[in-house]
Order: C-alpha cells, then sequence, then structure tokens
C-alpha cells in the first residue's frame, strides 16, 4: 500500500532490576534481547501504582538535578496533590473537583487558574526546572530539586506512571513520551501521530503495528516497568486483521504479536501463546496469498487491480516470514522473504545505491511499467524513508538467509544515506530536497536502526561487508541527529519533525508531525546502541 493514500490502503516499583536476555526475534521483527544496565546508565527511574493516601508523602527517587518528571495520576473528587520542593516550598497544589476538572496552584500564580479539564480524573503532569505542565496546559516553573508529594485531599491520589530522567538526555526523554501516549490512547486504539496542533490522531490500518513495537522496545529498555503489560495488552488488541489482503499485514502483526510471542512464550502452549502464534502465522500465510496474485514473484502491495504495484517498504514486511518458517518449519515463508528482497534489490536498487520508491507491473504477464515515487520528490529523487527501509529490510533478510548479496545492498544502500544525508541534522523528507524541505527525523531514527542491524548482518555473513564497526559508528550518529527532534520541554520526549506525506495527500497536519514509527524505531535503535557498546 503507497502511504497516504487511502484507498490503498500496590507499591512502588523502580524499574532499573534488567531481566536477562530473551531469544532474539528474527528478520524485520524487533530484536527482543534487553539492553542490560541502560535504565541504570541513563539514571532513569520509573515508578508505577503508587497509591498515595490522604495525608501520606511519597518522595520519589530523582536524577541529579536537572532532571525532568512526568507523573500520570487518577485522582477521583476531593483528591488533592501538594507538591513540594526544597524546605518546603510549594511547587504545585493540585485539586480534584466533582467534575473531574483539576484547580491548580502553584507559586507563579497564587490565584488558581482556570480548572483544567481530564476524562475520567485522569492527568498528566510534566515538570522541569523552567516549567510545569499539567494536561499540556503551562501553569508556572518547576524545580530543581528533591520533591516530595503529599495526598492533601479527602481521597487517595493514585500515580499510575511517574518518570524521571535527566532533563538533557534526550533518549530517556522519549520514556516520558511513551507514558504520555499511553495515558491518552484509549484501550483497543492506535495512536498514529500529532500535529502541530496538539491534537492525537489514531489509526487501525498499516501503522498500527508500531504502537505495540514502540512498547515492547521501551520493554528492553527498563523491563521492570509498566510497558510490558500495555505492550501485551495493545498487542492482543491487534488481532483479527491477519487476512486483510495488503503487505502491510507485516508491519501490523510482526510488531506486535510476534514479540509478544518470542517475548513472553519461549515456546510454551498456552491459550495465549498458541493464539499469538496463530496470529503471526495467519499474516504471513496473506503474504503467501499475495505473492500468489502476480506473475512477478514478488509480494505486491495489495491483491486488486491489473497493476501490481510493489513498494521498498516491503522488505520490512517481508521479515515476518523468516520467523514464520523458525515456528512452523515451513520452509515456503523464508523461500519467498529472499526471493523477494532478492528482486527487489535488482528492481528498486540503483548502482549508486539510492532507491525507488515504487515499482508497478502487470499483474498478469509480470512486465514492469514503470518505477517511481509516490511520496518523495520525483522519480528520479531518493524518498528518504524508503531509503531507510531499504538499509534495515535488506540487512535482516540478508543475515537470516545467509546471503551476502542481500547483505551488500544493506550496505550500498547505508553508504548513500551517509553520503546523501545531514551529517549532523535532520534528513529532509527526500535526500534531494532542499533546506526548506520538511525534515523527517523518523527516516533517521529507522536509518539507525537498520545500520545497527547491518552491523550485525555483516559480522553473521562471511565476505558480505568490509566493515562492520564502520555501519556502528554510522548508525549512533545518525541516531544522535535524529534524536534532536526530541522536545526537552513539555511535552516533554515528543520526536518531532516526522514526515508522513508531504504533499496535498493527508493535508498539511503531518508534513512536521509526530508520528508513532519515528518513536518505535528510536526506542529500538537506542536499545541497539546500548548492546553495541
Amino acid at each position: 500500500m503507497v502511504r497516504g493514500l487511502p484507498s490503498l490502503t500496590g507499591a512502588a516499583l523502580a524499574a532499573i532490576v534488567l531481566l536477562g536476555a530473551g531469544p532474539a526475534a528474527h528478520a524485520a521483527v524487533p530484536e527482543v534481547t534487553n539492553a542490560p544496565g541502560w535504565a541504570s546508565a541513563a539514571r532513569v527511574v520509573v515508578e508505577r501504582d503508587v497509591a498515595v493516601r490522604p495525608g501520606a508523602t511519597h518522595t520519589p527517587r530523582l536524577p541529579p538535578p536537572p532532571f525532568a518528571l512526568s507523573l500520570t495520576l487518577r485522582a477521583a473528587p476531593g483528591a488533592a496533590l501538594r507538591v513540594t520542593g526544597r524546605r518546603g516550598a510549594l511547587v504545585a497544589d493540585l485539586r480534584a473537583r466533582a467534575d473531574g476538572r483539576l484547580v491548580v496552584r502553584t507559586t507563579a500564580r497564587v490565584a488558581s487558574p482556570p480548572p483544567i479539564a481530564a476524562r475520567r480524573w485522569v492527568h498528566r503532569v510534566e515538570l522541569v526546572r523552567s516549567e510545569l505542565t499539567v494536561d499540556g496546559e503551562p501553569v508556572g516553573p518547576g524545580g530543581d530539586g528533591p520533591l516530595r508529594l503529599t495526598a492533601a485531599g479527602s481521597a487517595p491520589v493514585r500515580i499510575t506512571t511517574l518518570v524521571a530522567t535527566p532533563g538533557a538526555r534526550r533518549d530517556a526523554l522519549l520514556l516520558h513520551r511513551v507514558a504520555d501516549l499511553h495515558a491518552r490512547t484509549p484501550p483497543g486504539r492506535f495512536p498514529l501521530g500529532e500535529g502541530a496542533d496538539g491534537r492525537l490522531r489514531f489509526s487501525g490500518g498499516w501503522t498500527s503495528g508500531f504502537w505495540p513495537g514502540a512498547l515492547w522496545e521501551a520493554t528492553r529498555l527498563v523491563p521492570g516497568g509498566p510497558y510490558t503489560g500495555w505492550a501485551l495488552d495493545a498487542s492482543l488488541a491487534r488481532r483479527g486483521a491477519e487476512r486483510t489482503p495488503i503487505h502491510d499485514v507485516g508491519f501490523m502483526f510482526g510488531r506486535s504479536v510476534v514479540v509478544a510471542y518470542e517475548r513472553l512464550c519461549h515456546g510454551a502452549a498456552t491459550a495465549r501463546c498458541r493464539s499469538l502464534r496463530a496470529s503471526g502465522l495467519a499474516a504471513a500465510d496473506t503474504l503467501l496469498r499475495l505473492a500468489g496474485t502476480t506473475a512477478t514473484g514478488m509480494v505486491p502491495t495489495d491483491a486488486a487491480g491489473a497493476e501490481a504495484q510493489t513498494i521498498v517498504d516491503s522488505l520490512m514486511n517481508v521479515g515476518l516470514l523468516a520467523w514464520a518458517t523458525r515456528v512452523s518449519g515451513d520452509p515456503r515463508y523464508a523461500a519467498l522473504a529472499r526471493r523477494h528482497a532478492t528482486l527487489v534489490l535488482g528492481l528498486l536498487q540503483r548502482d549508486d545505491g539510492s532507491t525507488f520508491q515504487v515499482a508497478v507491473h502487470d499483474r498478469a504477464t509480470g512486465r514492469l511499467l514503470r518505477r517511481g515515487t509516490r511520496q518523495g520528490l520525483s522519480d528520479a529523487s531518493t524518498w528518504a524513508r524508503g531509503q531507510a527501509w531499504a538499509i534495515y529490510g535488506l540487512a535482516e533478510i540478508g543475515r537470516d538467509a545467509g546471503d551476502a548479496a542481500l547483505v551488500a545492498g544493506a550496505e550500498r544502500a547505508a553508504a548513500f544515506w551517509m553520503a546523501a544525508a545531514p551529517a549532523r541534522g535532520l534528513p529532509p523528507y527526500d535526500l534531494s530536497a532542499g533546506p526548506a524541505a520538511p525534515r523527517d527525523s523518523s527516516a533517521g531514527a529507522i536509518a539507525a536502526a537498520g545500520m545497527y542491524r547491518l552491523a550485525r548482518a555483516c559480522r553473521s555473513v562471511p565476505g558480505a561487508c568490509a566493515s562492520p564497526a564502520r555501519w556502528t559508528r554510522a548508525a549512533s550518529a545518525t541516531l544522535d541527529a535524529a534524536l534532536t527532534a526530541v522536545s526537552t520541554t513539555p511535552p516533554l520526549g515528543r520526536l518531532g519533525e516526522q514526515a508522513y506525506t508531504v504533499g496535498p495527500r493527508n493535508g498539511s497536519w503531518d508534513d512536521r508531525a509526530e508520528l508513532i514509527w519515528g518513536l518505535d524505531f528510536a526506542l529500538e535503535a537506542i536499545a541497539e546502541r546500548h548492546l553495541a557498546a
């Protein structure tokens, strides 16, 4: 499916104790090996389900100042939370009214600002040295000293999630954003993105696997936090669309139910594990059926029409097939993944390592009709996110298949990225676009995650690459560039400057937005960097 075309498409637990490494998933399924020691090295504290009774005080452990703190609160009518800093100085006094609104009093505003509305008495509080924000509304200055949280009303306050990180550490700040998105996402829904208007949009389509994917990646960084439960809930909610005849079932199920199975089941035959396994295999079967609808031997974007489109993104979707062979023993899945990747490599990669986005064939005969782009600048240019998909997808399939040619293709794609993308800034949405064009931090995050995969593939497949260490260094630099788009002030950890489809197809909200796949792959790259260190 071409992106942007609707018709196609009770005690506090400080979570810094990590679990042992789990088994690795395969291909474009995120790795499930934890990142031991990342949370303590990053000085991250995550607490969950802290019930503060009236008159009681909770003192969270905090990193040295300047730190960033965010809380998700459930405050029933009559509940109040008083936040005090050094020498008992008032930072904020939050009081829940009967209508669900929150009255806020701070040192900066002795008179309360207008009450802040929230649904079901759920509120988000974010605090950094320069700013205190409640439900997205600035209400006064923050603080940089020790904090005490005292329930000062007639009802308890439940802190469902508390995240504290160094204020300037952009990789750790993403955990605040994960908690914020979770607080704003109704059960069974999947965030798509947020524009400059602050409106969070949802979608159950091709992007819906990235929300559970981001949660599983957060679990790798902080295994003892709330993320595992959230990720499992989101993955279970994703079930049900496995037979949708689009190649994006790879994204939808490879980064949700398959990771849940790999992370939690370890071959167990419980009812839940059987359901997760069956869901992933059903999605893989859809890819087999799709390949049978065209004479090209590849997996098209969908099953409809006289023309069959294949896009570079598909290199990520068919990664699900290697997992399907491993758990089922059926070699057809992995064989299709390798054949598809080999054909896409020959068809969509140019001699200089850059890529076309899309190839269109006659479905019945397999005759090539045209190549070009739908989301890039021109047919002769290189859409940045597509180039990043190529790095990641070719590296993963090549590693899994032991195919040196595919790994070499990934290396050529990565070399082109390093030559064409800005050395330190955010990449444009198209690598041929000028300085005024919208940026795409998500492309940088995907490219960084892909380069870590490439370094691993270089080590696994003899003769495929000259220097695996080169791609570890390149991945780290590319990730640092992408993380420059992370907000260090409220809304904490928002990974902005992402582009979905530049132009009129989706309006303009998504030209400089925050999009869920950027968060997913940025968290993955952060975990991979720690493992590679």
